[in-house]
This record gives structure tokens, sequence and C-alpha cells, in this order.
């Protein structure tokens, strides 16, 4: 339904990126839609397959 890049910010906590690189700063991406379950276990697995993303969150 809506993608929003929120920038580039500093990130509150210091994470281990996926090539075990600290990672101080990120880029915030909202993403809003609308699905059924099936659907939404899909794209988690989908972000969860991706090396760039060092943290994902779905709710409803």
């Amino acid at each position: 339904k809506s993608f929003e890049n929120l920038g580039l910010r500093r990130l509150p906590i210091r994470l281990i990126g996926n090539d075990a690189q600290t990672c101080r700063e990120g880029h915030y991406i909202f993403i809003n839609f609308i699905s059924g379950t099936t659907k939404v276990y899909e794209v988690m697995a989908a972000l969860n397959r991706e090396s760039d993303i060092l943290r994902r969150v779905l709710s409803n």
C-alpha cells in the first residue's frame, strides 16, 4: 500500500551484520501492506534470506 524511506539514521544499539561487521548506522524503511497470513510468512522468509537486512519486524 505504501513505501516510505526514512533515511540513514544512527541505530539505537550496535548490531553485528551478517558479515560480522559492527553496524552503527542503517537505512530505515517502512512498508505498509495488507495481505493474508500465508503471504506474510512468504514476505518474512524472503526478508530472512536477504543478507543486507539487519532487523525486520512485521506486525498487524
